[in-house]
């Protein structure tokens, strides 16, 4: 069976998410606990701008179950500032902190590259020395933006470290280029990220049933090549309220043979079950 891992990026959302997920009253504190109630996966967002104190990341674990998983995005200084030239003692002390801290619960590192970051010979060099370096010692998903990477010698480099591709579902990205390029026979990750434009994060506003059909006939495909594990992604961006568009995206898997959904109720307190 193929484990597909449904989460949204984040679960800090206020005052959106306060009656329309979270039960009214919910405070900032209390949103992790209310959020494992609900789904088994996430993706940290924040670390993308800032690694966590110690602190921090020790209240996420005695908070997370055993069962539940995490990915957790690269601080952008160390990867997009440094157009993936990264420096290895900041980057080894985060990657231990969080090792260290999450332990089995953290399923993957996401290392984010902007648009802008263009297959060259230079930047080549790097991703290559990058995963030279890196792949053997933390579990990898990469995001390359721009088409230029979008050639076989970087599924190749990507494949030969088992690294994921990390697959985009943003507005202006056609389909051959959003799915998941065949990098690591044991895990693809999916990001569906939709339009950046304003959308308020409380209920689904811009309806996408043929981007779910899409990713639920992709996910199926994982699952006959024997891929282990699945883990999407829903930003609110995509339809407007990414734990709604979760349920849906869930309850379509769920009639899907070969998949095992590993995600609870959809809603904190188990209110009700869509899965």
């Amino acid at each position: 069976m193929t484990q597909v891992w449904l989460g949204t990026a984040g679960w800090s959302y206020f005052p959106d998410w306060v009656g329309s997920f979270y039960p009214e009253g919910t405070g900032q504190g209390d949103a992790l606990s209310r959020y494992i109630e609900a789904f088994r996966f996430v993706e940290i967002d924040s670390t993308f701008y800032a690694a966590p104190a110690l602190t921090t990341i020790e209240r996420w674990a005695k908070i997370m179950p055993a069962m539940f998983r995490v990915s957790c995005k690269v601080p952008k200084a160390l990867v997009q500032d440094t157009a993936l030239r990264v420096p290895e003692v900041p980057f080894a002390h985060f990657t231990r902190s969080i090792t260290d801290g999450l332990g089995e619960r953290l399923a993957t590192f996401v290392v984010q590259m902007p648009p802008g970051f263009i297959r060259s010979p230079v930047n080549e060099s790097a991703l290559r020395s990058f995963l030279q370096t890196w792949a053997a010692r933390v579990p990898l998903a990469i995001e390359l933006r721009h088409r230029s990477w979008h050639v076989a010698a970087v599924d190749v480099a990507l494949r030969t470290h088992d690294v994921t591709w990390v697959s985009n579902d943003l507005h202006d990205v056609p389909d051959l280029d959003r799915a998941a390029h065949d990098t690591s026979g044991r895990v693809a990750y999916l990001r569906l990220i939709g339009r950046h434009d304003g959308l308020s994060k409380d209920r689904i506003q811009r309806p996408q049933p043929e981007g779910l059909a899409f990713w639920r006939d992709h996910i199926a495909a994982l699952a006959e090549r024997r891929v282990d594990k699945v883990f999407v992604v829903v930003n609110n961006h995509y339809e407007g309220h990414a734990p709604a568009t979760l349920r849906t995206l869930g309850a379509e898997l769920a009639t899907v043979a070969g998949l095992e959904v590993m995600a609870s109720s959809g809603w904190p307190n188990g209110q009700v079950s869509l899965f």
